[in-house]
């Protein structure tokens, strides 16, 4: 199927454009005052994402508590107003904590700590000019700690070149692998540990069975509404599958689904009816545990689930889509050719059911050749937080 399209005019292109103003001369005012570093720089400065209110801060903010906990001077910086922001709030919890009413203001209100820290971990990064300019501060190490792995959505790596951070987390044994291949981060620059947020990971009991749906976000949805349509039926084609209907009722099953946190404001577009429960993308982690099937596409969640041995179905329910912004399309191709590292790997619905079908006579159990997939991908599965500072405290 070709998408053709005609270019659309953004309603908030403007408000971007001023956000990035603001953004450059903020960091033209600091970076002289930035040159020097404080005579006591102990610190290590963390923040998940200062642009997304909807993206949940989870990466960093679990190695900020794991240094709190451990007494290692360490603060967080994070959004006022975020679901965070309020749970810690009404906790009591904020100590160590710089509140930002929006990105523009971080260098204004983190300015002191900067100088104070000799590490910043980010799950996210900045605007881009932010990140250089904290990369080119001689007396820290800037460590993107990213927010998924890099395997399944190839092209990413793109997006973070090694002038925007001193060094980078590698989750997965094939991530260390892609990124050398690509020559953006070569072995030295990269430390090896996975993500700070598996260290939460656990099985929780639960009597109803759950299968959660995840598909990742394509970048042409954002500017290209008749895309975003396209994308949506489909997903809404898999939600409303009589065949998958049958069998939720058959087998008292429960469907979760979630969609990506940057479709916040186009949730009216999924069909989403009483057997479907629509989980907010801002609190997904909490339903890892009591997940007994994920069906996702080529999103990096999945390696949430393969750390727990939940099974995994890969489903490119738009294999015959040419998206308008032509990453997308080598994403997904490049996707492809990663079938035969994984497994369950489909593209039509029929496939799909049947899978499930033997998941269920077998208790939603991944075989030993699954768990041995899984199992390949990760340096280690415990004490993540640990090994990470371990490997950063010297830098």
């Amino acid at each position: 199927m070709k998408i053709f399209h005609k270019k659309q005019k953004l309603t908030s292109a403007n408000k971007i454009r001023t956000q990035f103003f603001v953004a450059g001369i903020k960091v033209f005012q600091y970076t002289f005052s930035l040159e020097k570093p404080h005579k006591k720089q102990n610190i290590i400065l963390c923040y998940d994402s200062l642009y997304d209110e909807n993206a949940e801060a989870i990466d960093t903010f679990t190695f900020f508590k794991y240094l709190q906990k451990n007494h290692i001077p360490s603060k967080y910086v994070l959004l006022r107003g975020t679901k965070l922001h309020k749970e810690l709030s009404q906790q009591n919890k904020l100590k160590d904590i710089i509140l930002l009413n929006n990105i523009s203001e971080f260098f204004e209100k983190c300015h002191n700590v900067i100088r104070k820290s000799k590490v910043i971990v980010s799950a996210f990064g900045l605007y881009e000019h932010y990140d250089k300019a904290l990369a080119a501060l001689p007396y820290l190490t800037y460590v993107y700690a990213k927010h998924g792995v890099i395997f399944l959505k190839e092209l990413v790596l793109n997006m973070y070149p090694n002038d925007r951070f001193n060094k980078i987390v590698c989750a997965t044994h094939s991530e260390s692998k892609l990124m050398i291949k690509h020559g953006t981060w070569t072995e030295n620059l990269q430390i090896k540990s996975g993500l700070p947020r598996w260290d939460n990971l656990g099985r929780v009991p639960h009597e109803q069975k759950n299968i959660f749906l995840f598909f990742t976000w394509r970048r042409s949805i954002a500017n290209h509404p008749e895309t975003l349509k396209i994308y949506a039926d489909r997903i809404n084609q898999i939600l409303n599958n009589k065949d998958l209907l049958r069998l939720v009722r058959q087998h008292n099953l429960k469907l979760n689904f979630a969609a990506h946190h940057a479709m916040l404001k186009n949730k009216a577009f999924f069909n989403t009816p009483d057997h479907v429960n629509l989980i907010s993308a801002d609190n997904i982690s909490s339903f890892i545990g009591i997940t007994d099937l994920l069906i996702t596409d080529y999103s990096s969640i999945a390696f949430d689930f393969m750390f727990l041995d939940i099974p995994v179905i890969f489903y490119k329910f738009d294999a015959d889509v040419t998206y308008p912004d032509d990453d997308d399309n080598k994403n997904l191709k490049l996707a492809m050719q990663k079938d035969s590292e994984l497994y369950n790997c489909f593209y039509n619905m029929d496939d799909v059911i049947s899978r499930i079908k033997d998941y269920i006579a077998t208790d939603f159990q991944t075989t030993k050749n699954e768990q041995k997939i899984n199992h390949q991908f990760f340096f280690n599965k415990t004490n993540i937080c640990e090994n990470l500072y371990n490997q950063i405290k010297d830098l």
